[in-house]
């Protein structure tokens, strides 16, 4: 069948699959056995199938998108390039993830191991600030075309940061007696970064389970990670859009199939 199998980039560190073929067998099992040619994305080719994703989902149009996807080990904020600069995309990547963020709260903040502390909470709040300065520290400088940028379409599933800072603005707009806008619908600013991020701090495993949190051991560093790249790049607002990591993308992407293969009917 022409399809093929798009893994994580680098950043994310797939496992066994960044292996050689003679020594980890997935890969050539995956071909032979299901008719997928196994590719494993750069960096720049998965900010790029992040762009497509949010231009399918997120209605503003390929001119007008900046997308920013964010995992567990980098993230890739990326929009269309300039016709005059012969770039077909942009892109402003980073090796800093949920998971990335994490590792350094529990080992470089707290002074833990992480092999034997399975959660950073409670944060206190001058944790937090640190692990912000920290992630700023690790920030390449942002591009012009990124810097101060109005409205980036942020793109992820339900546990992502941008989900998450939606779910804490929303439940802190509820308990003030505002009005909650619709999922992918609230445009969220530094502000509410921030805001979201000091409610989290001092908060236990089961407190933050109590709020509808699932991977309670990141929420915090999540919002601080958020925190760092906005004050960075001086992002305004970003727009929260729901999506299965970037399937939507791959759908769309027309280099991903084989153009000149015809299915055999049997």
């Amino acid at each position: 069948m022409p399809w093929h199998l798009c893994l994580a980039s680098a950043g994310h560190k797939p496992g066994p699959w960044r292996k050689p073929t003679a020594t980890c067998p997935h890969r050539h099992h995956a071909g032979d056995e299901l008719g997928l040619a196994v590719e494993l994305v750069s960096q720049r080719d998965e900010a790029g199938l992040g762009f497509l994703t949010a231009v399918a989902l997120g209605g503003r149009g390929r001119a007008a998108t900046v997308a920013w996807d964010s995992g567990g080990a980098s993230f890739q904020i990326s929009c269309e390039g300039a016709a005059s600069s012969g770039e077909s995309l942009r892109t402003y990547v980073g090796a800093l993830g949920s998971s990335v963020v994490t590792a350094a709260l529990i080992e470089q903040v707290q002074g833990a191991r992480l092999e034997t502390t399975p959660t950073p909470n409670p944060v206190a709040p001058e944790q937090a600030s640190e692990l912000v300065a920290h992630c700023r520290a690790q920030l390449p400088p942002p591009p012009p075309w990124l810097r101060g940028a109005a409205l980036v379409s942020a793109i992820g599933g339900r546990n992502s940061m941008f989900r998450t800072v939606e779910q804490v603005t929303e439940q802190l707009a509820s308990a003030g007696g505002g009005a909650a806008a619709s999922r992918g619908q609230r445009h969220l600013s530094l502000e509410d970064v921030r805001a979201a991020l000091a409610a989290r701090c001092g908060l236990d495993d089961a407190e933050l389970e109590r709020l509808g949190h699932d991977e309670v051991a990141m929420v915090v560093p999540k919002l601080c990670l958020l925190q760092a790249v906005l004050e960075a790049c001086e992002i305004q607002q970003l727009v929260y859009v729901p999506t299965v990591g970037s399937c939507a993308g791959v759908l769309v992407s027309s280099e991903r199939y084989e153009k000149e293969r015809v299915l055999e009917r049997a």
